[in-house]
């Protein structure tokens, strides 16, 4: 009997994939098969993350912004979305926490990276503080 996922998991996938993350990367980190790593994200677009210049020469804090400023436009799209009652009856309230959840966990882990500067740190903080 085949194995089902839940909608959370396969969005998970998808998100990745388009993220460019590799099938063996997804098969190992969400323990699911390849081919059915395969068969979800079979035509689905990649966005090409490798920079076309050494790394020393990449500007990460600009992609950095530029992900975070399109992650919250996508994010502030899907909560106007929720408002229009034409919308909501098109989409099951299921399909619209899955989206909302993977930006939003794409988002916490972005800035959840992002290394601050001790110039950055409000006064009276220190790194260490949680």
């Amino acid at each position: 009997m085949a194995q089902s996922y839940s909608d959370e998991i396969k969005a998970q996938v998808i998100s990745e994939w388009m993220a460019g993350a590799s099938l063996n990367q997804l098969t190992m980190s969400l323990h699911v098969p390849k081919s059915t790593v395969r068969h979800w994200v079979q035509g689905i677009a990649r966005t090409s993350v490798a920079p076309k210049k050494g790394l020393a020469d990449y500007d990460f804090d600009a992609a950095a912004g530029e992900l975070i400023d399109g992650s919250v436009r996508a994010f502030t799209s899907i909560l106007r979305a929720a408002e229009d009652d034409a919308w909501i009856k098109g989409h099951s309230p299921s399909e619209a926490a899955i989206l909302a959840g993977v930006i939003a966990d794409k988002l916490y882990r972005l800035l959840g990276a992002i290394e601050r500067k001790p110039d950055a740190l409000p006064a009276g903080s220190s790194e260490g503080e949680a």
